[in-house]
């Protein structure tokens, strides 16, 4: 303290684009739990909903609607071991996941964490959780498992959904996690949420 007064330090916050640095607090430490206590909580929450019906989340599903029906048999992503999914495939993917996630509790503001690979299951769940209105946040896979973990304290993750060396590498932590293997094949992306001849999600 100086002249009564809490001094204020610069802390480098691993969340932000280039892991800028932002004002903070050093006798403030950030858990997912506090936030959970937070009696705002529910007011981000209604700030987040508000922001996706200005936006308009159904724009991301249109486009991949869209793509489905003009580029159906085209492949949308080719992977390093071989095997591609076509945009016909990718969006039926999309959907069955949604249908996956909804089970899950994944609701229109429900924040979702991401930290897999960019590979196609990230796609698809990235396109999934748009379609059921949630907030999605991809993760650095580069991250360390202690940054994980602070960025997941900050988002006050509804559910966090990590590939097996990521999740090892961030440990116990207060979310809901679902570990999840990468896909070999269109039909076994994001394998553990979907739900076969699951109908479309409205948009």
């Amino acid at each position: 303290c100086h002249h009564g007064r809490t001094r204020r330090v610069r802390r480098r916050d691993p969340c932000s684009p280039q892991g800028a640095y932002a004002l903070g607090d050093p006798h403030r430490a950030a858990s997912s739990k506090r936030h959970r206590q937070d009696p705002q909580a529910g007011r981000r929450r209604q700030r987040r909903e508000h922001l996706h019906r200005r936006v308009g989340v159904g724009v991301l599903t249109e486009i991949a609607r869209r793509a489905a029906v003009e580029f159906a048999d085209t492949e949308a992503f080719v992977t390093e071991h071989g095997w591609s999914i076509t945009y016909a495939q990718l969006d039926r993917a999309a959907d069955e996941a949604a249908t996956g996630l909804f089970d899950q509790g994944i609701r229109p503001g429900s924040v979702l964490a991401l930290a897999t690979p960019s590979n196609v299951d990230f796609v698809v769940l990235y396109l999934a959780a748009a379609r059921l209105g949630a907030v999605t946040a991809g993760l650095n896979p580069r991250f360390t498992g202690s940054e994980l973990r602070a960025c997941i304290g900050v988002l006050n993750a509804d559910l966090v959904i990590a590939s097996p060396t990521l999740a090892a590498a961030m440990g116990p932590i207060d979310s809901s996690i679902a570990v999840v293997e990468a896909g070999d094949s269109a039909h076994t992306v994001a394998a553990r949420f979907r739900m076969p001849d699951a109908a479309p999600i409205p948009d």
